[in-house]
């Protein structure tokens, strides 16, 4: 079924706002202008546009006009899988610019969460993550040498890590644990991010597992604020028998 005019329309403005073609608090297009680019009615438009101010997109100023507000990137939290996958299932255009992939020895922290002795090599890739032409977070990942040695061949920039490793290794990611806490953008992550020092930042680390437990690789994103945030959805349990499960 065909989907009503507004909603199309709506539908690729809501894509042109999200991919940064716009800034908080831009004006936007007059309904003239819409009308001749789609060569529809006034009526036709201003559905569109009362369905973005609905949804949060844009907002009306008496005597003004009307102007963008720029919601932030939703992640569901939940299913196992990656930057790439979470974005493209929105609709919105993701990449990475890989700054740096390297061996080094790995800190008593990542050691343990990959399971092996402290100061044991392990490969680093730290990529810029963006969606459209905005920059929204800092990923280090951390991988037992064997899984880097293989990553090291692949064009990390256009390939998702979890499709990289299924393919060449023939490795299924199976589950995630996952930790979030409120943190602040240091020097250098403040001029990645393209923020002042010490704004507030989302600070996620996962450690990734197979289908067998063991664990493949060790994430640490470091997500703005003001154009991220996580969503989850739960159903009601115990805290102490989750606790005492956890402690098993």
């Amino acid at each position: 079924m065909v989907a009503p005019y507004h909603l199309q329309i709506s539908e690729l403005l809501r894509k042109e706002i999200q991919s940064g073609g716009f800034s908080q608090g831009d004006p936007f297009t007059t309904e003239r202008q819409l009308e001749e680019r789609f060569g529809v009615s006034s009526i036709t438009v201003r559905r569109a546009i009362q369905t973005l101010v609905q949804e949060g997109y844009l907002y009306r100023r008496v005597g003004k006009g009307t102007f963008v507000r720029r919601p932030k990137f939703e992640e569901p939290l939940g299913a196992v899988c990656g930057f790439f996958q979470e974005t493209e299932a929105l609709g919105l255009e993701p990449s990475a610019e890989v700054l740096a992939v390297e061996e080094l020895p790995a800190d008593p922290a990542t050691a343990e969460k990959l399971g092996m002795e402290p100061e044991e090599p392990v490969f680093w890739l730290r990529r810029v993550l963006r969606i459209g032409e905005e920059t929204v977070a800092l990923s280090d990942s951390y991988f037992p040498r064997a899984i880097g040695a293989v990553l090291s061949n692949c064009d990390l920039e256009t390939t998702p890590i979890f499709k990289a490793i299924e393919d060449h290794l023939g490795t299924r990611a199976h589950e995630s644990e996952t930790v979030i806490e409120a943190g602040a953008a240091g020097a250098k992550e403040a001029i990645l991010l393209g923020v002042p020092k010490g704004s507030p930042v989302l600070v996620m680390e996962r450690t990734v597992y197979a289908v067998d437990g063991k664990p493949l690789w060790v994430n640490r994103y470091v997500h703005r604020s003001d154009k991220y945030r996580f969503r989850t959805r739960n159903l009601r349990g115990s805290a102490k028998r989750v606790l005492a499960e956890e402690t098993e």
